[in-house]
């Protein structure tokens, strides 16, 4: 009966999926050819499961599904860029390149390999059928992490970007689902209790950048905003899995994970350990402050079951001062932006934190007020209000008691004058001796971090090489990132369209680099110019050769 649930379930996926396959709109994306191939796939996926006597076994008609969600995916890389129709009265409404047409169908498809599988805390019974369709789709997982690049590029665009105003909200939402569906997908092949912070990385290719926006989009969605995809049943159960798997990102065994295969015994030096973990959390924080994961992150912890609060606050305050510590070191602005994304939040923290963490025989425990000190650091202090709740009050003066070693790298002084009045401050020394004690170098610099630029093949299945890395023809005037939604002032300059907006917005009707009288209207989608971005990120990651590397999904 369980399975036959499961069929009907891909049945109306695959029904959406043969809707969305044979839509002007996607016509106008990938083309006429595409679009009619991908219609007769889904019509074939739709015979082998409705006709009983087909003849195709359960795994033979999954591998055909699976087959199905890889090509859709792969849909993403292959733009049909045409100029825009001069008639249309309102060219924001044109469909041009990757939109929400593609990202529909990326999700749809991925959508009909997670639904063959019982949703993630399910006791089904298992089954020979079940262990074949998991390993097929573990297998097309594997082959899917090296063929997204040009989808990647798409889903940091819209989801790590500030966007304009103007800006579909279906498109940031179908973008949301896809991340939704392919860790939905990957958490039904493996289990719920392997949805960890390896698996994370694996997945993402050992990128920062990818892993993060894999986080947000799952994180950040919410089954009440626009959204023309299904919702899987178990997305609960996946976001707080995932929430879990972010914060434990810094630790070691996740920065060594792929390491590991090619490394025996103690070959390494402890120092270039320490170097290489440093290295790997300062690359998370870049990741995590050009995404603005930090505010996700610290919702969806306000956001879970109250019982949940105290794990998922320690974890999440052990992993902000290790952020915290590295940006001292590596990048002051990258300190300002975790800064700027946690200001609103400070009271809400330091209550949640006050309420939620239990001291035991009173005492918190030293490593949390460690943490608990590097935070401060950037925290607001908390206004009377807050200060009304008695566990806060009790937290605030085991700080102010100097409870954490000096060691741990920061030096905290606090003086309580008043019922309604409490002051922190942590010295300038603090940064530098918490980056020290990081990095394992004791007080003073510490080892030199290694370079943050990778080989010339790593960068090919870099998110972080796309977007920093790209001919200078090929990014914003602006922030000098890939163009992924680029257009064309009158002067000539080429924006990315999110970003000029977000300038114009500060100061309205002026250029940001010219200071010319300048609006967004004026600037033309630069069509030609997206179709040579897409070109670019094709060429850098051949199939032939990322598909020879092994992952360990």
């Amino acid at each position: 009966m369980e399975r036959a649930a499961r069929n009907r379930r891909v049945v109306e996926v695959l029904q959406h999926l043969h809707r969305a396959a044979s839509a002007p709109g996607l016509v106008a994306n990938v083309g006429l050819v595409r679009s009619e191939a991908l219609s007769r796939r889904v019509s074939r996926c739709l015979e082998c499961l409705v006709d009983p006597l087909d003849g195709l076994s359960q795994h033979e008609a999954s591998a055909l599904i699976c087959d199905l969600s890889r090509e859709c995916v792969q849909l993403a890389s292959f733009d049909n860029v045409e100029p825009p129709d001069e008639s249309a009265e309102d060219t924001d409404d044109l469909i041009w390149g990757f939109g929400l047409p593609v990202a529909e169908v990326v999700g749809l498809g991925l959508a009909c390999a997670a639904e063959l599988l019982p949703p993630l805390g399910c006791d089904e019974e298992q089954d020979s059928d079940l262990t074949v369709i998991r390993q097929t789709i573990l297998s097309m997982l594997g082959e899917l992490a090296f063929d997204m690049d040009c989808l990647s590029m798409h889903m940091y665009g819209s989801l790590c970007r500030e966007a304009s105003p103007r800006d579909d909200a279906k498109l940031a939402a179908a973008l949301q689902g896809i991340s939704v569906w392919l860790l939905t997908t990957l958490g039904r092949a493996t289990g719920l209790d392997q949805i960890t912070s390896c698996t994370l990385w694996e997945l993402a290719l050992g990128d920062a950048l990818w892993a993060s926006v894999l986080a947000k989009g799952v994180l950040s969605f919410a089954t009440c905003q626009v959204f023309a995809l299904p919702v899987p049943e178990d997305l609960a159960l996946l976001q707080y899995a995932l929430l879990k798997a972010v914060l434990g990102l810094p630790a070691a065994d996740v920065a060594f994970l792929r390491e590991s295969s090619t490394v025996t015994g103690n070959q390494v030096p402890i120092y270039a350990r320490e170097a290489s973990l440093a290295q790997h959390r300062a690359e998370l924080a870049l990741a995590a402050a050009e995404c603005r994961l930090i505010e996700t992150v610290f919702e969806a912890v306000k956001a879970a079951e109250p019982a949940l609060h105290e794990e998922l606050l320690c974890a999440l305050v052990a992993f902000l001062a290790i952020m915290l510590r590295l940006q001292c070191v590596i990048r002051p602005n990258i300190e300002a932006a975790t800064c700027y994304q946690l200001g609103p939040h400070s009271q809400d923290l330091w209550i949640l934190l006050a309420k939620a963490v239990r001291p035991l025989g009173g005492r918190f425990a030293p490593a949390f007020l460690q943490d608990c000190a590097v935070l401060a650091r950037v925290l607001r202090p908390p206004d009377p209000e807050a200060l009304d709740h008695p566990e806060l009050r009790q937290l605030l003066q085991q700080l102010a008691g100097n409870s954490c070693p000096s060691s741990a790298g920061a030096e905290v002084s606090a003086t309580i004058a008043a019922p309604t009045t409490t002051t922190i401050t942590i010295t300038a020394s603090a940064a530098a001796t918490a980056a020290a004690a990081e990095v394992g170098g004791g007080p003073g610099p510490g080892p030199k971090l290694p370079s943050t630029g990778a080989s010339a093949a790593e960068q090919r299945t870099d998110l972080r090489g796309l977007v920093k890395n790209a001919p200078p023809h090929l990014c914003c005037a602006l922030d000098g990132k890939l163009l992924v939604d680029p257009v064309r002032s009158p002067q000539g300059l080429v924006f990315e369209r999110g970003s000029l907006a977000r300038a114009l917005g500060a100061r309205p009707g002026v250029c940001p680099l010219t200071g010319a009288p300048l609006e967004l209207e004026a600037c033309p989608r630069a069509v030609e110019l997206r179709a040579q971005v897409t070109q670019w990120v094709r060429n850098r990651a051949p199939s032939t050769q990322r598909r020879c590397q092994h992952v360990p999904i």
